[in-house]
């Protein structure tokens, strides 16, 4: 080969791999929501639990997950909470929610729970997601997108969890908060 052609072929590759080999992302799960919580801030609450990691809910990334453990016996309840970017604010009426796995089996009380917020302040207008059930959860055993519509422009959403009944530890998954799906 042409020393000519070494060098083009080397920069070529060079470009590509600067930009991505031509877009996508190099994790399967990436790029979940249309309207992300990328570079904001997570906070969780987990009295009843352990958990860690809470900026795994925030990384755009339907791959990553928080584990949220509950113990036996009693209720069990848990807020994680993703604050967008200073400056950013998303618009009602969207398709906000979480993706979330819930384990499979029978409680007494397991659900799914959303509030907005803008500022700090919050701003929930109505029931404005509200999932909780007795028994099950609709798609509990596998990862499925809750979601719900804001009634009111918001920069913050708080995922609470609950879950009760149990005899065993259980495991709740939350996989990523997004402002639009």
């Amino acid at each position: 080969m042409p020393f000519n052609r070494i060098v083009l072929s080397s920069l070529f590759s060079l470009v590509l791999t600067a930009c991505g080999g031509g877009g996508g992302s190099d994790s399967a799960g990436a790029d979940f929501c249309l309207a992300h919580f990328l570079g904001g801030t997570t906070q969780g609450n987990c009295p009843d639990c352990s958990s860690s990691n809470f900026s795994a809910v925030a990384d755009d990334n339907g791959g990553t997950f928080v584990e949220v453990r509950f113990a036996p016996g009693g209720s069990g309840q848990a807020t994680v909470r993703a604050t967008a970017p200073a400056g950013t604010v998303f618009n009602s009426g969207g398709n906000a929610g979480a993706l979330a796995q819930f384990p499979a089996g029978q409680y007494e009380n397991i659900g799914i729970r959303f509030q907005t917020y803008l500022g700090g302040v919050n701003n929930t207008v109505g029931t404005n997601g509200e999932f909780t059930v007795n028994g099950n959860i609709s798609g509990n055993g596998a990862a499925t997108y809750y979601s719900f519509n804001p009634n009111a422009d918001f920069d913050a959403i708080e995922v609470v969890l609950s879950l009760g009944g149990n005899n065993s530890p259980a495991v709740v998954r939350l996989h990523e908060i997004c402002g639009d799906r």
